[in-house]
């Protein structure tokens, strides 16, 4: 079972800490205009995610849908001592367990993060032939909640 904290200026530093560029060059390095992106735009937040030991291990970012009514765009960024391990999925699954006012979540995913695609259908979410809002070229999963 994973644990998920809300981000906020405390501790912020575990999120740049996890996607350093100097260790991370997939994951773009959170920076303050991302944080403030967080803290201060309605229906948005990130939430760090922790191992059961209080390990952190990345972090999930979520942003209300314009329509319809409480849709959700979900983002997992996991670490990359992380990666590979098979534990996208388990984290997913957990999170959606807690979120059970949100009717659907959708993942927009680049065509060739084949392995967050995998990690998002295996945690039961269907691809559907639609592309994001800005066209640009990536999968469209949603999962009615």
């Amino acid at each position: 079972m994973f644990s998920f904290i809300p981000v906020t200026k405390e501790n912020f530093k575990e999120v740049t800490r996890l996607f350093d560029r100097t260790q991370d060059d997939w994951v773009e390095t959170p920076d303050q205009t991302w944080l403030n992106h967080i803290l201060m735009t309605e229906g948005c937040e990130a939430l760090l995610i922790a191992e059961d030991a209080g390990t952190p291990i990345g972090y999930l970012q979520l942003e209300k849908e314009k329509a319809p009514k409480n849709v959700y765009s979900l983002a997992l960024f996991l670490s990359k001592p992380f990666r590979g391990k098979g534990l996208g999925p388990s984290v997913l699954k957990d999170f959606i367990k807690i979120r059970p006012k949100t009717d659907k979540f959708v993942a927009y995913i680049a065509e060739s993060n084949f392995l967050s695609a995998l990690a998002f259908v295996k945690a039961g979410f269907v691809p559907t032939n639609r592309t994001d809002p800005d066209g640009q070229r990536e999968y469209l999963l949603e999962q009615p909640v």
